[in-house]
């Protein structure tokens, strides 16, 4: 399965964009592939989003495939414990 990164590309919050970048950076220095899915851009993927994660859930959110795997502070602590393998159901 993919990783899929749920992000708001409209977003005006700096806070949000800088999480979305972080995920991304992250993911792409460690060659994990994933895909991301602009929430803005196509109402599919809100509603995608919004169904594992919540109807009041912020970008980024991540998935690995179907499977709902969090938020970026779940995230954020799995790559601070170095668990991130673990967070993203890949080991």
């Amino acid at each position: 399965m993919a990783i899929i990164v749920y992000v708001s590309n409209a977003s005006n919050s700096t806070e949000i964009k800088k999480r979305q970048q972080q995920v991304a950076g992250v993911l792409s220095s460690l060659k994990i592939p994933y895909e991301v899915r602009d929430i803005d851009a196509n109402e599919s993927y809100r509603q995608q989003m919004h169904d594992g994660a919540g109807p009041d859930a912020l970008t980024p959110q991540l998935y690995n495939g179907d499977v709902y795997l969090g938020d970026f502070s779940g995230f954020d602590e799995a790559v601070e414990s170095e668990e991130l393998t673990t967070f993203l159901l890949l080991s």
